[in-house]
Formats: C-alpha cells, sequence, structure tokens
C-alpha cells in the first residue's frame, strides 16, 4: 500500500465452526435463483466444501430435486466434464439430507 492509501474496508467476520447462514431468509424466488447462482460456480469451480454447505442452504430452504439438478447442469454446460466430479458429490449430498 502506498502512503496516503486507505486501507479496504475489512470483510464481515467468519462464522463460527460448523454453522451455515440462512440465505435464503424469505423463500422468494430471486433469493433461491442467486443461492442456486453460487452452488453453480461452488459447481463449476469443484470447490468441496462451498459444495457441500450450498447444498444444506438450498435443501434446509425446500429446492426441489428438478431444480438442484437442473443448476448442475448448468455448472457441467459451462464447465464441461471438469464440473462433473462437484456435480456428483452435490447430488449425492442433497440424496443424504434429502432420504
Amino acid at each position: 500500500m502506498m502512503h496516503g492509501e486507505s486501507e479496504a474496508p475489512l470483510a464481515s467476520p467468519p462464522l463460527p465452526a460448523g454453522a451455515a447462514p440462512d440465505l435464503i431468509p424469505d423463500g422468494s424466488a430471486a433469493s433461491r435463483k442467486a443461492e442456486l447462482a453460487v452452488l453453480e460456480l461452488a459447481v463449476a469451480l469443484g470447490c468441496p466444501g462451498c459444495i457441500s454447505t450450498q447444498t444444506d442452504v438450498l435443501v434446509k430452504g425446500g429446492i426441489p430435486r428438478a431444480a438442484f439438478c437442473e443448476a448442475l447442469q448448468k455448472s457441467i454446460d459451462a464447465a464441461g466434464p471438469l464440473a462433473m466430479m462437484g456435480a456428483a458429490r452435490a447430488m449425492d449430498r442433497f440424496d443424504e439430507l434429502t432420504a
């Protein structure tokens, strides 16, 4: 940082271990669409923790299986075969939570 520049604001404090934020507070279509987009990105990047956490949030919010699968398909379409492992991981987690 150069002299005279202000520091960037700090990010929000981290959540306690094991805590998942309730990111679909109202269950609105806009909230659900945003959360599905986060899942799509997590799958495309192949982040196991992100996939698991986002799947937990969506299942807790009552996401239908068809909408969940559609989001996984979008990730595979965007990221190709590399996203298939992430999609499989997400589907396994979805099935664990809804069984």
